[in-house]
């Protein structure tokens, strides 16, 4: 365990020692300001009573209570002052949805020992003890209203909260002096009184109120909605992941079919290679009045360029590997076993006259079937 300094020992004990006589309260996060600023000036015993004193004698024990109904008086007593005073810098505020819950909670937890300076802090702690906690509330409304045209001139709402957290805290001698002057010479009892009376009212109203129990109504049949809707929604996104599968598999299938007739193209595209080469060599066998019979569209592949270039297109994709002619003339003779003759005139010399009815009807059958 970390060992604590002189300071820390002693704000720890006098929280320890309160905490364990108020047990409602406890440790509030708050007091640990309180009580250093009051170690500060005192013995650690003296401290522990006076924080006594300002909790059960000044009535600063009801903003600490777990039940924030204390602190949201005084929000609410903070509100009606700006609303009757400063109707100005009020109307600002409230267009910029910046609330006293917002900026005033910690002036009132810490009695502003959290943010300002410790010579403001000195004289507020004396002006409490002086006048109870009615003194928070005149030195934040004079601190307000100091301020009111810088913040007035603020345009949004970062503006002003950063204005409040950062510039209002940095008072100088003579504006500490003024303030706490002006914080003594005002009187708001009456007004907090009236104000503390007025929330309580409005809080019975508004528990007691008929309205009160419609919206409740309004609120559970729009609860109903929203769970109606969300089940909707929760529906809409299973059907839309069952089409999302669905069309996954079936663009799966797709490429599959696609991958396939890639396949076929290319096996078509060897044969259709393979036949041209065919052709070829069977016209370097063929007489002019079998050239003649073969379309125009396939005479191109007649001439020797068309032919070398063919044979090089072969080579290249390792398609057909020729042997030599001879190989060839073997593969035409075993498909077509009902022509023996031209095999044998194939076998026997290149320049013999083939039959030209067989050669004529096998190309015409060749040609066809491309």
């Amino acid at each position: 365990m970390q060992t604590l300094g002189p300071g820390q020992l002693a704000l720890f004990n006098v929280l320890k020692a309160y905490s364990l006589l108020d047990k409602d309260v406890g440790y509030c996060q708050g007091l640990g300001f309180v009580g250093g600023v009051l170690l500060l000036h005192v013995e650690e015993e003296i401290a522990y009573n006076l924080l006594k004193h300002l909790m059960f004698v000044m009535n600063c024990r009801r903003q600490y209570r777990p039940d924030p109904i204390g602190l949201q008086v005084q929000m609410y007593q903070l509100s009606r002052l700006l609303h009757d005073q400063l109707q100005n810098l009020y109307s600002h505020l409230e267009m910029h949805e910046v609330t006293p819950q917002l900026f005033a909670a910690p002036w009132f937890l810490t009695l502003f020992a959290s943010q300002f300076p410790l010579s403001f802090v000195c004289r507020v702690f004396d002006l409490l003890f002086l006048e109870g906690m009615e003194a928070i509330f005149r030195v934040a409304l004079i601190l307000l209203k100091t301020h009111e045209q810088a913040l007035l001139a603020c345009d949004s709402f970062e503006q002003i909260m950063d204005y409040i957290k950062t510039s209002m805290p940095n008072i100088h001698i003579d504006q500490l002096s003024t303030i706490i002057s002006q914080a003594c010479e005002c009187s708001l009892s009456r007004e907090l009184h009236a104000y503390e009376v007025e929330y309580h009212v409005l809080q019975e109203e508004l528990a007691l109120s008929p309205q009160n129990d419609s919206d409740i109504r309004k609120l559970k049949e729009a609860n109903k909605n929203l769970k109606r809707q969300n089940l909707d929604l929760l529906e809409q996104l299973h059907q839309s992941n069952s089409r999302q599968h669905v069309l996954e598999t079936s663009n799966q299938s797709l490429q599959q079919s696609h991958h396939h007739l890639e396949v076929r193209v290319r096996w078509l595209e060897l044969e259709r290679n393979n036949l041209k080469q065919l052709v070829s060599i069977l016209a370097k066998n063929a007489s002019p009045e079998d050239l003649k019979a073969i379309p125009p569209n396939y005479q191109r592949f007649l001439s020797s360029n068309a032919n070398q270039e063919e044979k090089k297109e072969s080579n290249c994709h390792n398609v057909v590997h020729k042997e030599g002619e001879d190989a060839v003339v073997s593969e035409l003779s075993s498909s077509l076993p009902s022509h023996e003759g031209l095999h044998s005139h194939l076998h026997g010399s290149r320049t013999v006259s083939m039959d030209h009815g067989v050669m004529q009807r096998y190309i015409k059958s060749l040609v066809h079937n491309e």
